[in-house]
């Protein structure tokens, strides 16, 4: 699963993921806050902060998170 954060037009997302779950396995995932120069990722104030969040008893295997600008999961 894929998730990018960014774009031309200004987004409103102030989480990428959210697992309101207490047990489970999640594979292969990507979030990713575009923070790049081109302007069409837009600047860097652009929420969201953080990653991932509610991860409670919860397996992950091959998550990637990136570029966040408080913490990439918590």
């Amino acid at each position: 699963m894929f998730f990018r954060i960014g774009g031309a037009g200004v987004g409103k997302a102030t989480q990428s993921l959210v697992v309101n779950s207490n047990r489970g396995d999640r594979d292969d995932m990507w979030l990713w806050r575009a923070d790049m120069a081109p302007a069409s990722v837009g600047p860097p104030t652009w929420r969201p902060r953080d990653g991932g969040q509610r991860f409670r008893d919860v397996t992950m295997y091959g998550l990637f998170v990136e570029h966040y600008q408080q913490f990439q999961v918590i």
